[in-house]
């Protein structure tokens, strides 16, 4: 659904029939002056997968969640930075 947004869903489904893409941006806060050396964001799956789906950095973060479409989404990186293997039923990922 290119031209559709999703900013206030409470859910995020993603499968590869068809290819989904999915943008989550999210803000690191209330560790004061303190830098982060790491976040983790997790993962279930609802249903098994012979591959659990790749990662992309995207460097423009100017878009907004309440506006952006697959259409005017920012470009990602050519190369993931992670990728998942198999993913069962139930099983978390992180």
């Amino acid at each position: 659904m290119p031209t559709t947004n999703f900013g206030s869903a409470t859910q995020v489904a993603v499968d590869n029939s068809p290819i989904r893409n999915v943008l989550i941006k999210f803000t690191v806060s209330g560790v004061g002056t303190r830098q982060v050396v790491s976040a983790k964001l997790r993962l279930y799956c609802e249903d098994a997968s012979g591959f659990g789906g790749a990662f992309y950095k995207v460097v423009d973060n100017s878009w907004n969640e309440g506006t952006v479409i697959w259409n005017n989404a920012p470009a990602a990186d050519p190369n993931s930075f992670a990728t998942l293997g198999a993913a069962w039923r139930g099983i978390g990922m992180k």
